[in-house]
């Protein structure tokens, strides 16, 4: 079973990996090929981030996991899983 830390952390790293992927592409703006070609990395990568965050469910009762504290609808807080601040489960109050 992967661990939600090391999950949340792959999913933070592609998400900022998107971020510089989008800056070199506006630096390349006058080759076109070139810069919608990094451009669709960067989507890859932002979907990429988004579909690995969705994906964390809480160890104990197995269920998507949503942190205390923040809105259900709010998938950024889960990014922050991989730093290793104490976080619960909203659903069973169990540590993740």
């Amino acid at each position: 079973m992967k661990s939600v830390r090391a999950v949340s952390f792959i999913g933070f790293l592609t998400h900022v990996m998107c971020f510089v992927f989008f800056a070199v592409a506006m630096n390349f703006f006058d080759k076109p090929a070139f810069c919608t070609s990094i451009l669709a990395v960067a989507l890859i990568l932002l979907v990429t981030s988004h579909v690995l965050i969705a994906s964390l469910h809480c160890t104990h009762c197995g269920k998507k996991l949503v942190i205390e504290g923040f809105p259900s609808y709010n998938a950024f807080a889960n990014f922050f899983l991989w730093t290793g601040a104490e976080a619960r489960c909203a659903q069973c109050h169990e540590k993740v």
